[in-house]
């Protein structure tokens, strides 16, 4: 799958090189499975809004050095819009005509009456259409909108003194400058730390893992009664569109519990989890997930739990409520053995969700006499 999939090149979000690769998996999907080609709006041009939230801090913060109350509004407009946009709460985008078509391609494994649960494993059919420079030597540039924020903070704080008839006096005054500069650098950095890329690096690690996987379910179902969804998303890259919609789609179909695993290049070594996503706030898993890694690591299988400034399609469903798991690949070649390594371990996490949801179910009447026990009240004396 690898071999074949990896000459899909330029799977930008919602262009010809995706819709191609859509097309490729569906191909050598095998058996008599729901499959569902699933189309739908997204978003495009992220890295647009979160540069426009910052210049406009950097702007606010020009302004306020002569007019302090018109500047601070900037930058407090400018910094909560960026707050909310990078968590994912609320963005500009949904707002701005610039959007595409797009189309998930959704399998559903299993569909079971007597469902106990269920799990989603997802990874992105396109890849960034800009990277990082291997900037990995200068620290802070791996969290920039951190210091965005910290320099916002510091200017606004200053602001809300000039306006109160607190002049600058040197020291805060070569303060403020210091916050100006960390900004300016800052947009400057994204400029050119960032590289727009001419067909996108492409493993297809991802799509190739979830299509072993399906062969493997075929083959050794999963024991419990659990419904296994695969989903490879469109644009992901583009404010994780294909998760918001699958989850808009089919909230009300997944049976709960629910675990959404995403994998993203898994085929890279080191393969690390995630236990927190976001560039400025990050916004900690629900810990089933990371819990299930930890239990592997207890049996001497390394896999570091880390936390991001990037955001994968885990942090969207996390974010609506249901458990999460991220696992991504390091900056090692992907390989076809790596990838068989990656697959037996995400197997075995899937298994192992599977059969605890079935134990819960076989030890129901005991659970449920435990609970009446904890409701009930306590005798007095």
């Amino acid at each position: 799958d690898m071999e074949i999939l990896s000459k899909y090149v330029g799977r930008f979000a919602s262009t010809e090189g995706e819709f191609a690769m859509l097309d490729g998996v569906r191909a050598r999907i095998l058996g008599e499975q729901e499959v569902n080609v699933e189309g739908f709006v997204a978003t495009r041009h992220p890295e647009v809004f979160v540069g426009i939230h910052v210049s406009l801090i950097l702007v606010g913060g020009v302004v306020g050095f002569w007019w302090p109350i018109w500047g601070g509004v900037l930058v407090t407009l400018g910094t909560l819009a960026l707050v909310v946009e990078t968590t994912g709460r609320f963005s500009l985008a949904n707002w701005v005509p610039i959007k595409a078509a797009a189309y998930n391609l959704v399998v559903r494994k299993r569909r079971s009456a007597q469902s106990r649960g269920t799990i989603v494993l997802t990874t992105p059919l396109d890849v960034p259409k800009y990277r990082k420079w291997e900037l990995g030597w200068i620290r802070w540039t791996r969290r920039p909108l951190q210091w965005v924020f910290g320099a916002s903070m510091v200017l606004l704080s200053l602001m809300i003194l000039r306006a109160l008839g607190e002049p600058l006096g040197p020291r805060t005054r070569d303060l403020y400058l210091v916050a100006i500069a960390i900004l300016a650098i800052t947009v400057l950095v994204g400029l050119f730390a960032y590289r727009r890329e001419s067909e996108g690096k492409n493993s297809a690690s991802g799509v190739s893992l979830l299509l072993e996987m399906s062969r493997r379910l075929d083959a050794n179902p999963v024991a419990q009664d659990i419904d296994v969804w695969f989903a490879f998303l469109a644009s992901s890259k583009s404010y994780q569109s294909g998760m918001h919609h699958f989850i808009d789609l089919h909230s009300k179909t997944l049976k709960a519990p629910v675990l959404f695993i995403s994998v993203e290049e898994p085929g890279g070594m080191p393969l690390t989890s995630f236990s927190a996503e976001g560039p400025i706030v990050p916004q900690v898993h629900r810990p089933t997930g990371p819990a299930l890694v930890e239990r592997l690591q207890w049996a001497g299988v390394k896999i570091p739990l880390r936390r991001s400034w990037q955001v994968s399609d885990a942090r969207e469903a996390y974010r609506r409520g249901f458990r999460a798991l991220a696992l991504s690949g390091g900056r090692g070649v992907a390989t076809v053995e790596s990838t068989r390594r990656a697959t037996d371990i995400i197997e075995t996490l899937l298994r192992w969700y599977a059969h605890d949801v079935g134990q819960m179910e076989s030890e129901r009447s005991n659970l449920e006499s435990l609970a009446k026990t904890m409701t009930a009240p306590l005798a007095k004396g």
